[in-house]
């Protein structure tokens, strides 16, 4: 072999081959649709002949007509008696003596220590009824069944209202048909309802009987 036919093998093996085109590594793989989020809802708990029938949207018992006016009632005595005593204030201004029936039972000149005390007494007692009445209403709204109690609490505390304006004198029936209403017997069951709910029942497993020491007979 010549020095020519050398030079042209050698350069025959130092040449890369021509290769066609190769498939690309990063293909596109196509997008694939991304799953649906689901939107987690919370489950109302299923209604029992113990608990009775529960709202599906909250999961607690179904609040009947009379408890929402009774505590409605109640909480419109409230307001009754925070106008009377506004009234009140703003009447004894400029006359005293026709503030109320309790300032108009004791005659005192302007300035006098005992209009001082006479308007602290009515706010007091006013205060109490408020307070009272604010609490059955609340709490019999959401289903403590001590509030029937406290309801006739709250009606009796309201009679002290007798002793500011006559604004104030209609807060008096409305505390009472509110306590009056918490005593019906659908009132009654919505409270048992609220209890049973705040306290289940613990339910024990049954005992177990025949228990047999030592290896299975199987065993033996």
């Amino acid at each position: 072999m010549d020095a020519e036919e050398k030079v042209a093998e050698a350069s025959a093996w130092t040449e890369p081959a021509s290769m066609g085109p190769s498939p690309s590594t990063d293909a596109a793989v196509p997008d694939q649709p991304a799953p649906r989020a689901e939107i987690a809802t919370l489950v109302a708990a299923p209604a029992s002949a113990e608990l009775g029938d529960l709202d599906p949207t909250t999961g607690e018992p179904v609040r009947p007509i009379s408890v929402a006016v009774g505590a409605t009632l109640s909480w419109l005595s409230v307001a009754a008696s925070a106008a009377s005593l506004l009234w009140t204030y703003w009447v004894a201004v400029d006359h005293f003596a026709q503030a109320s029936w309790l300032t108009a039972q004791f005659p005192t000149e302007p300035g006098a220590l005992l209009r001082v005390g006479l308007m602290a007494g009515l706010t007091v007692a006013v205060l109490l009824a408020m307070i009272a009445n604010t609490i059955v209403g609340f709490y019999a709204w959401t289903g403590y069944r001590w509030t029937r109690i406290a309801g006739l609490i709250g009606a009796g505390l309201s009679v002290l209202l007798l002793l500011g304006g006559r604004l104030g004198w209609a807060a008096i029936p409305l505390a009472v048909a509110g306590a009056g209403l918490l005593w019906l017997p659908s009132a009654r069951r919505y409270f048992d309802a609220w209890w049973r709910l705040r306290h289940p029942s613990v339910a024990y497993a049954p005992p177990t009987q025949n228990v047999q020491y030592g290896p299975l007979a199987r065993y033996r």
